[in-house]
């Protein structure tokens, strides 16, 4: 068996090894280096640190020793001069045990210090001894006499504890500041051999990983080249020399999924072929319904809007007559009945205009035939129109209708009958779904980006998701029953959202079923006029 017949983790399990013996050495020395510094850190912390820190804190209570009895000097008051006397005493006992236990300290640890500390403590001596002069003659009312001890006595041998302390603290931090270079020193020479190891064991790793890399790299860019060429379809080509490890195992699957795909490719060039002719056919027939739709949809929306005129004509003539007879204005009818009847006619042909014209206006949308009347509009104006029309309606219904449209509210430039129709047509479906007691707000708000809203709130009977999709629909009825209560063709919202966009706006509506619905007319900022 040749070493390339070996399984491949065979073959790079030495070398992984190797790599892996060097990198533990190298981490187990970095780690022990560490430890070192650590540990020498910990030392210096637990001796020089910890010396100084008790120092400072011995000069803090001294001084806040110090403070208390120039504060019971300063007072009057008698429970006060007690509860610091307390607090001196207090203090000085912490003082004595906090001496104490420097000594211990220095005796362990810093035996060169202990003249430094035997002058000190001398000095907390006569300190104590002169605060409880001081504190014996305030309580016996000698205030005068208590200071001058103080400063003859108490205030002098602070000073010199203070000196002390500075000394003994100025002495132990450039000790410290010594050990911590020479701690320094140890840890960069450490940190210097553990980086020198690791680069050695480093590059020698990567020696190693190359040249087994490169080994089998070699090989499997041979394999690589011989798929390449397959994808390509050059199935003909020869294969790499086969060994018996998984290289050569894929290389001889390879060559045995090259004559697989040899005879495929011949079935799949026939299969594409016939694809082919099926898919033109089908696209030829989908092509040709498109257009034929197209031509129909554009025939209906040509054939409505021609039909403008003689769809009006008659139904004006109805109104028309119907209106002179109701007026009687060639005479009286007589009999009642006929004025009921003629009302009936009037009105049917006037709801019929309605639904002619809804349509009409929006086959000439669909056709691109309807242009627009534009000027500058007074919207303050036109809401309090709109509002006065749809007034007797909300009556009737038992509905409030409120007006909030201020009157400096900016122009507004577009087609006014459109708006118009536009605004009323909004007012009259909330009324419409809007019960007994309720309330329809009109309101107009200027925009942060420049634009203009115009919103119509009721507190009606609201609408899900689902039914906002369907209202806005053409002929969509969002109570779509035989013997629904509101009546209605469906056309006036998709109408109204059609002359929004024509005007470059849009309509939003926020609703919640029993809660009541919101709609919002956005006009562009090019629409609004300031001065």
């Amino acid at each position: 068996m040749t070493y390339h017949d070996r399984p491949l983790l065979w073959q790079m399990l030495l070398p992984l090894l190797f790599v892996g013996f060097l990198w533990v050495g190298a981490t187990a020395f970095t780690v022990s280096s560490l430890n070192e510094s650590q540990s020498l850190t910990r030392q210096l912390h637990a001796g020089h640190v910890t010396l100084v820190l008790r120092l400072e804190s011995l000069k803090n209570s001294f001084s806040t020793l110090n403070q208390n009895l120039l504060e019971i000097l300063a007072s009057e008051e008698a429970a006060r001069i007690k509860a610091l006397d307390e607090s001196i005493r207090k203090r000085q006992s912490r003082l004595h045990e906090e001496m104490l236990q420097l000594a211990d300290a220095l005796e362990k640890e810093h035996p060169d210090e202990i003249p430094l500390f035997n002058t000190l403590h001398n000095h907390f001596d006569q300190y104590t001894a002169s605060v409880k002069h001081v504190t014996y003659l305030i309580k016996d009312f000698e205030k005068e006499a208590a200071f001058n001890e103080y400063q003859k006595t108490a205030s002098k041998l602070h000073v010199k504890i203070d000196k002390a302390l500075q000394n003994m603290t100025r002495i132990e931090v450039a000790s410290m500041n010594v050990a911590f270079d020479e701690s320094g020193k140890r840890e960069a020479g450490n940190t210097y051999l553990a980086l020198l190891f690791s680069m050695i064991s480093g590059v020698l790793s990567l020696l190693i990983l190359g040249w087994t890399a490169r080994r089998t790299v070699k090989r499997l860019n041979a394999v690589g080249k011989y798929a390449s060429a397959l994808e390509k379809g050059n199935l003909s080509v020869p294969s790499p020399k086969a060994a018996k490890d998984e290289i050569g195992q894929l290389s001889s699957n390879l060559q045995h999924m090259a004559q697989h795909l040899e005879s495929s490719m011949k079935e799949l060039d026939t299969y594409h072929r016939h694809l082919e002719e099926l898919v033109d056919d089908r696209t030829n027939e989908l092509t040709a319904a498109k257009n034929n739709a197209e031509v129909a949809n554009r025939t209906k929306s040509e054939f409505l809007a021609n039909m403008s005129h003689e769809l009006r004509t008659p139904l004006n003539a109805v109104i028309g007559f119907s209106s002179a007879i109701q007026s009687e204005i060639f005479g009286s009818l007589g009999d009642e009945r006929y004025a009921e009847y003629i009302n009936n006619i009037h009105e049917s042909g006037s709801h019929l205009l309605e639904l002619i014209n809804d349509i009409l206006d929006l086959s000439r949308i669909e056709a691109g035939a309807f242009t627009l009347d534009e000027d500058t509009i007074d919207l303050p104006e036109l809401c309090q129109q709109i509002t006065t029309l749809a007034q007797p309606r909300a009556e009737s219904g038992q509905i409030k209708l409120e007006n909030h449209v201020d009157w400096n509210t900016p122009l507004l430039f577009g087609d006014k009958r459109r708006i118009k129709q536009i605004l009323f047509n909004l007012l009259t479906n909330a009324t419409k779904f809007t019960e007994p007691g309720g309330t329809v707000t009109l309101k107009a708000d200027m925009n942060g980006n420049e634009s203009l809203s115009v919103t119509v709130t009721d507190t009606g009977l609201g609408m899900t998701e689902e039914e906002i999709e369907l209202a806005r629909s053409r002929f969509g009825q969002v109570d779509g029953s035989l013997s629904r209560t509101h009546e209605g063709t469906g056309l006036g919202l998709p109408l109204t959202e059609a002359l929004i966009q024509l005007h470059g706006g849009e309509m939003k509506i926020l609703s919640k079923k029993g809660q009541g619905t919101a709609v919002c007319v956005s006009f562009p900022p090019e629409r609004i006029i300031t001065t």
